[in-house]
């Protein structure tokens, strides 16, 4: 349980992080909305909690959709042969920031794009899979949370 939400603090903080880093090149809608694509490999009902946790902590940080937050979702329900076709269509949304849901998706996105921010809940090993080349490579930046 606290593993969950340690998680679920790191997954909020980073997608807050992306989307507010100044040094990022941004796609950005009218009225400075911040454009946030997230693919869950399950279905609604089983990945409603995700998406409750991450728009709850984006809220608190002062990201509200329909406010200056744009969430676009997408389901494998489960078929992970529709995670490229369906991460390939969020990407196509221009996200200023693409959230993985797990190593799968993080996968297909990395294949899928050299500039969009991706950010995955580590449950996994992402250097020894090959998935980041290392994490000391990662550039530190002060970050202002507020929108």
């Amino acid at each position: 349980m606290a593993a969950d939400r340690s998680r679920r603090l790191f997954l909020r903080h980073s997608v807050a992080a992306a989307i507010a880093l100044p040094g990022l090149v941004m796609a950005q809608a009218p009225g400075g909305t911040r454009r946030v694509a997230l693919l869950l490999v399950g279905n609604p009902a089983t990945t409603s909690h995700f998406v409750k946790a991450l728009v709850g902590g984006l809220s608190q940080l002062g990201w509200v959709e329909e406010r200056n937050l744009r969430l676009h979702i997408r389901h494998a329900e489960g078929d992970l042969s529709h995670l490229r076709s369906l991460a390939a269509g969020l990407l196509g949304q221009q996200p200023d920031v693409f959230v993985a849901s797990n190593e799968q998706v993080a996968r297909e996105a990395v294949a899928l794009t050299k500039t969009v921010p991706i950010v995955f809940a580590v449950g996994f090993d992402p250097v020894g899979t090959k998935l980041v080349q290392s994490f000391a490579n990662r550039e530190e930046t002060s970050l202002d949370f507020r929108p």
